[in-house]
C-alpha cells in the first residue's frame, strides 16, 4: 500500500471516528437544509440548467437507501427521483404566467439521537410570484441526518418526510 493512500485511509478514519459536538452536528445539518433549498429555488426559477451535473448538488447529499414521503403521501427512493438523470419542476416557476418564486426555511429545530444520527424538523416556504398575485405555501418538513464524512458538509439525508401546513392545500 502507498504512503499516500495509506495517510488518506487513516485521515478519513479520524474523520468518521472524530467526535463532533451537538453544536456542530447542527451547523451542519442546518446548512444542508439552507443549501439544498437554495437549490430548489435556483431549480425552479431555471437559474441553473436541466442536467444531471446541476442534480449533483441535489442527489450527490442524499444517502443511497434515502427515502422522500411527500405530502400527499406519495413514498420515493432515491432511485426513483432521479430516473435518466433528470429531475421534475424545473423552470416551475418560470411558466404558466408564473414570474419566479423564493424558498424559504424557517423554525428549524435540531435533535440528535446518536453519536453520529439526527432528526431535524423545519418550515419548508415557497413563495411564488403569479400573475394574479403572490402565494405562500407551506410544508412542515422532517428530515433524519448522518454523518458522513463523503458528503458535502459532512453530512447524508437520509429520510424527509413533508406535511403541509394547517391552511395549505395539495397542488
Amino acid at each position: 500500500m502507498s504512503a499516500v493512500l495509506f495517510s488518506a485511509l487513516i485521515a478519513f478514519a479520524q474523520a468518521t471516528s472524530a467526535p463532533v459536538s451537538d453544536q456542530e452536528f447542527e451547523t451542519r445539518c442546518h446548512e444542508a437544509v439552507l443549501d439544498l433549498h437554495v437549490f430548489f429555488e435556483e431549480w425552479f426559477n431555471a437559474r441553473i440548467p436541466d442536467s444531471p451535473q446541476s442534480l449533483t448538488r441535489f442527489e450527490g447529499v442524499l444517502a443511497e437507501d434515502f427515502e422522500y414521503i411527500g405530502a400527499a403521501g406519495y413514498r420515493f427512493k432515491k432511485s426513483q427521483l432521479f430516473r435518466n438523470g433528470t429531475w421534475p419542476g424545473h423552470g416551475y416557476w418560470t411558466q404558466d404566467g408564473r414570474r419566479g418564486g423564493k424558498t424559504r426555511v424557517e423554525n428549524f429545530e435540531f435533535r440528535r439521537i446518536s453519536d453520529t444520527t439526527a432528526i431535524a424538523t423545519w418550515e419548508y416556504w415557497q413563495d411564488e410570484k403569479l400573475a394574479d398575485g403572490d402565494q405562500s405555501r407551506g410544508r412542515f418538513d422532517t428530515g433524519i441526518f448522518r454523518l458522513d464524512p463523503s458528503k458535502p458538509k459532512g453530512i447524508a439525508w437520509l429520510h424527509v418526510q413533508e406535511t403541509l401546513l394547517p391552511g395549505m392545500e395539495p397542488r
